[in-house]
């Protein structure tokens, strides 16, 4: 057996304290904003599990809630079957299978921030929508 090597561990530290400071820093801060009154400037005011107890009782967010997971249900029970049918599809081609690829890549490289303006472009009262 070749002895235990903390060298990669160590190696990862710093790749590790980036993601811990980036992703679990802003969650923990988000949960305990959760808990207060953020809404007032001049101090924060504890409301506890207030304002989560008035969610779970409003019909409003049952409504919401439901639409979502309806929503979700509907949106896996068709793209997952149309991305492997697509990905068998791709495997079969021998013309044309670039193309297609590049062509079902082209979202990915379309910057996130200009999504929302060519939403606003789209449903402006002079847009194509």
């Amino acid at each position: 057996m070749k002895p235990h090597d903390n060298r990669a561990w160590l190696l990862l530290l710093p790749a590790g304290l980036i993601m811990l400071l980036v992703g679990v820093v802003p969650l923990v801060a988000v949960f305990n904003y959760s808990f207060h009154d953020i809404f007032t400037l001049q101090d924060l005011h504890w409301v506890g599990t207030d304002w989560y107890r008035e969610i779970v009782r409003s019909p409003r967010f049952h409504g919401s809630l439901i639409r979502s997971l309806l929503f979700s249900g509907i949106v896996l029970a068709v793209q997952l079957p149309l991305g492997i049918a697509i990905a068998l599809k791709l495997t079969r081609m021998s013309h044309g299978r670039t193309l297609v690829i590049m062509l079902l890549a082209l979202p990915l490289v379309v910057p996130w921030n200009m999504i929302p303006m060519m939403w606003l472009n789209l449903i402006r009262p002079t847009g194509l929508l």
